[in-house]
């Protein structure tokens, strides 16, 4: 986000028509940032933690302008809903509205449409970032009690989701970033919650129709937890314990915590 942040600073610091090494030293950083990223060499956030040190450590950012970021209004507002979704799981709200939204249906059509349009709505007001990952685990569950291969509504799950977020500011942290961005430069000027949804609705209703009758050619992969639950095999291994080794003389049980799970 900072590094967003600076990009959208940079015609205000930069003669216009030419461009210094500052400028020449954030493109640098971005390309090898994004590199980093697609290749996956270290966690987002530590990526992106690194790079924007690197921009305070060479004074293209100030520690003021790299600490902005972490006070945005999109960390917030995603870190609250977070919260929000979290409780509406412990709480068991979030196992009754799954079993009473999605069908057990065999028919594939009705699966996708219990699945799809709750899901597409409700990331349009609460973000579509906790709506995927409070849905993920409960779709899986579903799935597998539906014998269906997990792969086949995840992925049109995330993608109707990040649809859905498109009609509306709160809908994605995009859209977000960009409403705090224009606040930024042009204080007077105010994004309403729903003047994207010219745009956003018919991309929804054109992705969701898509996603109907693409969906269902999705590979069935094997599920990976259930893979691993599948290949567990009990086996026993023998240990020779040699005299002067500090185990000598103690009890299996006060070792397994220790040593074995």
């Amino acid at each position: 986000m900072n590094m967003l942040m600076l990009a959208a600073d940079l015609p205000t610091f930069l003669p216009a028509g030419e461009m210094d090494w500052r400028g020449w030293v954030t493109i640098g950083v971005f390309c090898v940032t994004f590199f980093a990223l697609v290749k996956e060499i270290r966690p987002p956030d530590i990526v992106m933690f690194i790079s924007s040190s690197v921009l305070v450590v060479l004074g293209i950012l100030t520690p003021s302008e790299f600490l902005d970021g972490f006070s945005q209004d999109i960390l917030l507002t995603i870190a609250m809903l977070c919260i929000v979704v979290r409780a509406m799981e412990v709480n068991g709200l979030l196992e009754i509205l799954t079993r009473r939204l999605l069908t057990d249906s065999s028919s594939y059509f009705k699966q996708m449409g219990s699945l799809l349009f709750p899901v597409g709505v409700s990331s349009a007001f609460l973000n579509n970032t906790p709506i995927v990952l409070m849905m993920a685990p409960v779709v899986r569950r579903w799935a597998l009690k539906l014998k269906v291969s997990p792969s086949k509504f995840l992925l049109p799950m995330s993608y109707i989701a990040v649809l859905g977020g498109v009609c509306t500011i709160m809908g994605t942290s995009t859209n977000l970033i960009i409403e705090g961005l224009v606040r930024k430069q042009s204080p007077e000027s105010v994004i309403g919650f729903f003047e994207i949804a010219w745009v956003g609705l018919p991309i929804f209703v054109v992705g969701s129709i898509y996603l109907f009758m693409i969906g269902r050619l999705i590979p069935a992969r094997l599920d990976p937890i259930s893979a691993i639950e599948e290949e567990t095999r009990e086996f026993t291994s023998e240990f020779i314990i040699e005299e002067g080794c500090p185990l000598a003389k103690t009890r299996i049980r006060e070792i397994s915590g220790r040593y074995f799970s």
